[in-house]
């Protein structure tokens, strides 16, 4: 399983700090933005 923690909210102030608290507890990759964790669309023909 893959942990993706989200640091794109409008409340975190310092999101460097807030993701290197989130790695602390096992998250494996730091999302700033919603594109960050987006799986591609498949192409509709």
């Amino acid at each position: 399983m893959t942990v993706i923690g989200f640091c794109g909210a409008g409340h975190i102030v310092d999101r460097t700090a807030h993701g290197a608290m989130l790695r602390e507890v096992g998250v494996h990759h730091v999302a700033l933005n919603f594109e960050d964790v987006a799986l591609p669309m498949p192409s509709v023909e």
